[in-house]
């Protein structure tokens, strides 16, 4: 809980210097606002000039007000990821504090703040998030910390305009955590948030997932739209706070518990700090750092009682009862996750925010497991029960208009699905030894393709940039590849000659190819292989056990931006599992899941999997950088 703090000292920002002399008799009337203990304030009606903005709120380190913040919003940046935020605060601006003169928006004395007539909204609006740096923890002689950095993010600058005299701002660890998790993908410090202007919508959905990890009214952890079902890892989120708090709370940056987390993690704010937890989650030397987060008398409770295997940060959500044996994932244009249920013969669509926008029955006595969305956002399920493909088109990204079921180009227990340029449709047909080709209008344009009768029980299917076909042939234990045209390519099927059971394959920007199977030894071990797009293997694949485990089965093989190889460990005790290749590969696990199947990327970095043990969809926030979606705008021909 926040201490009830009281204070006679109060802020002037620019538009209201010129009432300094007449109101210097009010400075003992509290007509700053204060915080009760519950996040709330007291504080009276305060009105921002026409077209200004006006924030109203308190900055807080553990339980105790930070005394002398300085306060800055900035609105993202727009020429890249990590690119340059733009300061919307003039730092010049005079202040009063404590009864001293001084520039830019500072806290009082009980950590409040009110930002009036100092920023007005750039010509086209974006996000903005409000930054408090140095200043003075409470109880600690009175001594500036210039590690200090919190932050929250505001959402649109707009909107905040428009709802200035409802909002207030609690700043502290938790609201800082949950930022930084969430717009990981996004930034380099506190300084530098941004994306590229063609991505804007995964920064506002990233912004969407700060509000379901925290409440920035109250600094505590859980958004209060936290969708029905969903549960967020309060514990673990307080955990994070609590290291965060340990050095904010110290009265110096050379305090010993800011020097052994600047040692850690190379950063010297606390932003920065956190940061380096949400970008190397598996990193053992910060797990290792549990215990300055941990126990009775941290700040914020409940803590986790154990070091944990990983610090990742996911969202699990139930879809109210949605889902029946989850399996395949994909993402459309705008971040929604479309999830196939396997024992309901229903797709489940979900917001970024994790709200079930639709679930829409298929025909009787389908099983759907394969799922892809073309470019005019129809979405496309194999569907292994009817040996047939279904296509769901929609009247706007949440509301399906229609579904049409194809049961030509002998499909024949298709399992895997994947989409061209040209919205036609490619079906890995497992019990058919074969792949069909389907038109967007869904007529067969190609017809049982076998290369030559080298396909053998294909389990995954994906396409490059220029629209050449790879199949996961697990039959052969290697990777078929068929030009647009359907014939076999030059170098298949590719094999390293080791490879065995091969259940999946996905494909870099740069077109190298990745084959997730097995390899047998004294023991079944998991592997991957790496090819050139000509097929030639890498002098190091396969790579066995790539992430430490060498049982389980591993469905699932999504690639990211950075060529990092995600997998889903499908046990019950299970996880995800990020590698990254090369003459000494790396790898860590994440997470506990119930069985996950499916995964796939959305364009805030986040990363979802389909957990078909306990009938639910997990989200981990920010851990790896944003696609663009759906995955047919990054392939040709």
């Amino acid at each position: 809980m926040k201490q009830s703090q009281t204070s006679t000292t109060f802020v002037l920002h620019r538009g209201a210097i010129a009432g300094l002399i007449g109101g210097i008799v009010g400075l003992g009337l509290g007509l700053t606002g204060c915080t009760n203990g519950l996040g709330s304030t007291s504080t009276a009606a305060v009105t921002a000039p026409s077209g200004k903005g006006l924030i109203q709120g308190s900055v807080h380190g553990g339980q105790q007000p930070i005394l002398g913040a300085k306060l800055q919003l900035y609105y993202v940046g727009s020429t890249g990821l990590g690119s340059a935020a733009t300061a919307l605060i003039p730092t010049g601006d005079q202040v009063v504090y404590n009864g001293s003169a001084g520039t830019g928006a500072m806290t009082d004395g009980g950590g409040n703040f009110t930002i009036t007539g100092d920023y007005t909204c750039p010509a086209t609006s974006q996000q903005v998030y409000l930054v408090a740096t140095g200043g003075t923890s409470q109880g600690t002689g009175g001594s500036t910390n210039s590690a200090i950095a919190l932050m929250a993010p505001l959402g649109d600058c707009a909107t905040l305009v428009a709802n200035a005299a409802t909002t207030h701002v609690n700043i502290d660890e938790v609201t800082s955590i949950a930022a930084v998790y969430a717009l990981a993908p996004y930034m380099t410090g506190y300084a530098n948030v941004g994306a590229s202007s063609v991505n804007n919508t995964g920064l506002i959905n990233a912004v969407g997932n700060f509000n379901n990890l925290a409440t920035v009214s109250t600094g505590t952890a859980g958004g209060a739209s936290l969708p029905s079902g969903a549960t967020v890892p309060v514990s673990e989120i307080n955990t994070l706070a609590n290291i965060m708090a340990s050095c904010i709370n110290s009265p110096l940056a050379s305090s010993s518990a800011c020097t052994t987390l600047a040692s850690a993690t190379s950063a010297t704010d606390t932003i920065g700090m956190m940061l380096a937890f949400a970008k190397n989650p598996g990193s053992s030397t910060l797990t290792a750092l549990y215990s300055q987060g941990a126990g009775t008398g941290a700040p914020f409770q409940p803590t986790i009682s154990a070091q944990p295997g990983d610090w990742t940060v996911a969202i699990k959500y139930t879809g109210g009862g949605a889902l029946s044996a989850p399996y395949g994932v994909a993402i459309d244009s705008t971040g929604n996750a479309w999830i196939t249920n396997t024992s309901g013969g229903t797709v489940t669509e979900f917001t970024p925010a994790g709200t079930v926008a639709t679930t829409y029955t298929l025909s009787p006595g389908a099983t759907p497991k394969g799922i892809a969305i073309d470019r005019g956002g129809s979405v496309w399920v194999a569907d292994s029960a009817l040996n047939a493909v279904q296509k769901l088109t929609l009247s706007n990204a949440t509301t399906v208009n229609g579904s049409s079921s194809y049961t030509v180009g002998g499909l024949n227990g298709p399992v895997a699905i994947a989409i061209d340029s040209g919205n036609n449709a490619w079906i890995a047909n497992l019990t058919g030894n074969s792949v069909t080709e389907l038109s967007s209008s869904g007529s067969a344009t190609q017809t049982s393709l076998t290369a030559g009768g080298t396909i053998s029980l294909p389990s995954g299917i994906a396409l490059d940039t220029s629209g050449n076909v790879y199949v996961a042939n697990n039959g052969g234990g290697n990777v078929v590849k068929l030009t647009n045209a359907g014939a076999a390519a030059s170098g298949s099927p590719f094999t390293d000659n080791a490879l065995q059971g091969t259940v999946g394959v996905a494909l870099d920007s740069g077109n190298k190819v990745y084959a997730l199977g097995s390899v047998t030894g004294a023991v079944s071990q998991v592997a991957l292989a790496q090819f050139t797009g000509a097929g030639v293997a890498a002098s190091y694949s396969p790579v066995t056990s790539p992430s430490g485990a060498a049982t389980g089965v591993y469905p699932g093989i999504v690639v990211t931006g950075t060529n990092q190889v995600l997998l889903t460990n499908s046990v019950t005790s299970g996880n995800l599992q990020a590698v990254t290749l090369g003459a000494s590969p790396t790898g860590s696990n994440y997470g506990s899941l119930n069985t996950p199947i499916g995964i796939a990327v959305d364009p805030s970095g986040d990363v979802w999997t389909a957990n078909s043990g306990d009938n639910t969809v997990s989200e981990f926030i920010g851990l790896t950088t944003p696609v663009t979606t759906p995955l047919a705008a990054n392939v040709g021909p």
